[in-house]
């Protein structure tokens, strides 16, 4: 069951519903209705109905980027919406057009941010500010809530452990694209005021944490990049593939992750299927690689 975590801010599973004035606006709507398989029991029945007992129709939805686990609950939404309801996304998102071809939303209502940007919504001020590097489409999409000085961050934040010399998650490489719009992106985040970050994956941290959090990251991304600088020097004629998995073993050490689980990630557990390593540690890896073997 959700809960409020201060006046007019609801979190249930991913997802916050900001209730205003008059209308509802839900950040992040999260995935658990498809997890379950069903709408009942969900968050979504929880803030369309809190939604309804305090006459406080949704008017807006933003999501971060079009990973599933962030936007598998719109359909949810959208189905059970009776008035119009606007999205709020990158400008590079799939899912307008996506939406679009199968009548979940028109045009119309989507609103596209390329740039950081303001909207007045039902009393508040929302501050959308475009963080790529995370997404392959370059749509990540961060959102500010000014008055409570709350971030959103999506999957920003993957430090995958307290300090670069601590990887105690899945991987000891955050999952990302380019790794250059990476970098700069989090530098925006440091930036920032905030005193609350919750991120994709509903945890809450405060001032003190969220700013490790995005220091770490920060750490590995740019160590992997002199790594795969360090490695194309070195062999300047081996394969990408190679120095990838070079650098990755590096990590592994200097990170100290668990060896059984590095190997784990590079074997698929099913025949013809991906690895962990090829599907989420590979592609940041390989574009400092590329980067570093074509700038030689």
């Amino acid at each position: 069951m959700g809960q409020y975590i201060s006046e007019g801010l609801f979190f249930s599973q991913r997802t916050l519903a900001v209730l205003g004035k008059n209308a509802c606006v839900v950040l992040e709507p999260g995935y658990d209705a498809v997890v379950q398989g069903k709408y009942a029991s969900s968050s979504v029945e929880e803030i369309i109905e809190l939604s309804k007992s305090l006459h406080k129709d949704i008017s807006h939805i933003w999501y971060s980027h079009y990973h599933g686990d962030h936007v598998g609950n719109l359909p949810f939404y959208l189905k059970r919406i009776s008035d119009p309801v606007f999205l709020i996304g990158h400008a590079n998102s799939p899912i307008p057009e996506q939406y679009s071809k199968v009548q979940l939303i028109q045009p119309a209502q989507f609103i596209p941010i390329s740039r950081q940007q303001e909207l007045f919504l039902d009393g508040r001020i929302y501050q959308f500010i475009p963080t790529p590097g995370h997404s392959i489409y370059q749509d990540d999409l961060c959102a500010y809530l000014r008055q409570e000085k709350i971030l959103l961050v999506g999957d920003m934040l993957q430090p995958q452990g307290t300090s670069y010399e601590k990887a105690d998650g899945l991987s000891p490489v955050p999952y990302f694209f380019d790794g250059l719009s990476y970098l700069d992106s989090l530098t925006i985040l440091q930036n920032l005021d905030f005193e609350q970050v919750i991120t994709g994956h509903a945890q809450r941290l405060d001032k003190n944490t969220a700013h490790l959090w995005l220091d770490v990251t920060f750490a590995c991304v740019k160590r992997i990049q002199t790594l795969a600088q360090m490695a194309a020097q070195n062999q300047p004629k081996q394969v990408a593939e190679v120095l990838c998995e070079q650098v990755y073993d590096q990590l592994v050490q200097e990170r100290h992750f668990d060896k059984n689980m590095a190997l784990a990630r590079k074997n698929s557990s099913m025949p013809h299927h991906k690895s962990d390593y090829v599907l989420y540690d590979l592609p940041g890896i390989r574009y400092f690689v590329q980067q570093s073997l074509q700038s030689r």
